[in-house]
């Protein structure tokens, strides 16, 4: 809201003093986000500027209706008021325990503490970066080389172990092969030696 002397060109607009903000009805607050960073950076002008400061106004839910059915639109999220405003003293005895919000690092030094900057002055820097690229280049290489050698080594020892492992199988199978077809053997042994005695038997006188 501006006062009725501002429409006129030839005369100079008047500060904003007071900025009201519908915080918690508008979805997301990002959209608001910046607010509070505007206003700091109007708190901050240069040492030649006397203007007054600006304050940031948060209003509670439901607000935003208020204020739109007051000024008769669909919806007003943000009201600025100048310091040209009608009764803006009866808002400012309100509002006066608020303070308005500051950039610390936009406000520049007071003239009696003004300082000259400093040079930089480095004297070690800390980098991960190679001396020599073409040396670090061919270390990665051999790396890369010794690590399929490596990989390869692994590959080879373990196929070995599977083989002897396999071998060993085939072995302990090949001979307990052999050990049931021994038994077999002893028993027709056994059988052809008693049928001989019984045959020898047979030819003896009564």
């Amino acid at each position: 809201m501006t006062s009725p002397s501002t429409s006129n060109p030839d005369t100079e607009r008047a500060s904003i003093a007071y900025v009201f903000v519908c915080r918690a009805d508008i979805d997301p607050p990002l959209l608001v986000a910046h607010v509070p960073e505007l206003v700091a950076s109007c708190n901050a002008p240069a040492p030649s500027c006397k203007s007054p400061p600006v304050h940031l106004i948060t209003l509670p839910k439901l607000a935003e209706v208020a204020l739109a059915e007051a000024v008769g639109l669909r919806r007003v999220s943000i009201v600025a008021l100048d310091s040209a405003t009608p009764s803006l003293a009866t808002v400012s005895s309100l509002l006066a325990d608020i303070q308005p919000p500051s950039a610390a690092w936009l406000t520049g030094p007071a003239p009696q503490h003004a300082a000259s900057h400093i040079p930089t002055h480095i004297k070690q820097l800390r980098t991960t970066a190679p001396r020599d690229m073409r040396a670090a280049k061919q270390a990665r290489i051999e790396g890369r080389r010794a690590a399929k050698e490596r990989n390869k080594l692994k590959a080879q020892s373990k196929t070995n172990n599977r083989n002897k492992e396999t071998n060993k199988e085939t072995r302990v199978k090949a001979v307990r092969k052999v050990k049931v077809k021994a038994k077999p053997s002893k028993n027709r042994v056994k059988v052809v030696s008693e049928s001989s005695t019984a045959g020898a038997q047979d030819f003896l006188p009564a």
